[in-house]
């Protein structure tokens, strides 16, 4: 029986997925809020916001999503959705 082989995320290349180029469970749930929005899959759309607990300025450039809630996680509080 031969090892499962995994890839990186297409998308955020942090998290692992089971087939090459695809997206992982994070970066899926971002498309899906993405085509709610205007009707276009783009993965790599840039999302800001802020932190619902201290304000602060939050870019999903720069900061994480969680992998439980989808929401990026404050670098200044480490707040998320699951908090």
């Amino acid at each position: 029986m031969s090892a499962k082989q995994y890839f990186k995320c297409s998308n955020c290349e942090l998290n692992f997925v089971e087939e090459e180029g695809g997206l992982c469970s994070v970066c899926k749930s971002q498309a899906k809020r993405n085509e709610r929005n205007d009707g276009v899959f783009n993965p790599m759309r840039k999302y800001k916001n802020v932190c619902f607990q201290c304000r602060e300025n939050l870019d999903s450039q720069f900061d994480k999503f969680c992998p439980q809630c989808g929401w990026l996680i404050c670098h200044n509080c480490g707040s998320c959705g699951c908090v």
